[in-house]
């Protein structure tokens, strides 16, 4: 099997099989299933679509726990739903329901991928409006997002916020323009 692993990889051809197939781990003795599970973390295979490997529980939690998954609005959602979380909340403020689960090494994965994960998922739910006050503030002082991509959540997200602190001054105006700051005495000074 050590050959498989080493030559057969050599361009990332049995990788790429893996992760366009992971059916094919199904297909395999428990046993062997063991040891392919090591060799998946090792070549760090990106599973394209988690719906074929949902039902094998033990391969599933593999591939969640040690973030072999590429990052998109079906992959997510699966995982989310996985962990019984209601699906109007998985739809309409699915990063809060991430920080909420608590799971660290899940957090990690999606902060160190930040971008990708507003790309395909953030911006790409059409529902996903409803993110709390915490988790844009975040977003909005994450120097991995870049100012252009900030602008996009803030013109996505419905939250109205009660004032301008822990906001980077450099979206103060546009929270104004598009209605997104409570007009007070104290926003106005």
């Amino acid at each position: 099997s050590k050959f498989i692993y080493k030559y057969m990889n050599s361009e990332g051809t049995f990788a790429n099989y893996l992760a366009i197939n992971p059916e094919s781990i199904l297909d395999l003795q428990p046993e062997e299933q063991i040891q392919v599970y090591y060799k998946l973390t090792d070549l760090n295979i990106k599973f394209k679509e988690l719906e074929e490997c949902a039902g094998d529980g033990k391969l599933f939690s593999h591939i969640f726990e040690h973030s072999l998954y590429e990052i998109t609005s079906e992959n997510i959602c699966l995982l989310l739903s996985k962990l019984n979380i209601q699906q109007d909340e998985i739809e309409k403020s699915n990063l809060s329901v991430i920080y909420n689960s608590n799971l660290e090494n899940f957090i990690d994965y999606i902060e160190g991928n930040i971008e990708v994960y507003i790309y395909n998922v953030f911006l790409a739910l059409p529902d996903n409006m409803e993110e709390s006050s915490e988790t844009i503030i975040k977003l909005l002082n994450n120097s991995s997002v870049s100012n252009e991509t900030k602008e996009k959540i803030i013109q996505k997200q419905n939250h109205v916020f009660e004032s301008l602190s822990n906001i980077p001054s450099v979206f103060w105006e546009l929270l104004l323009v598009e209605s997104k700051l409570e007009v007070t005495w104290d926003n106005l000074d």
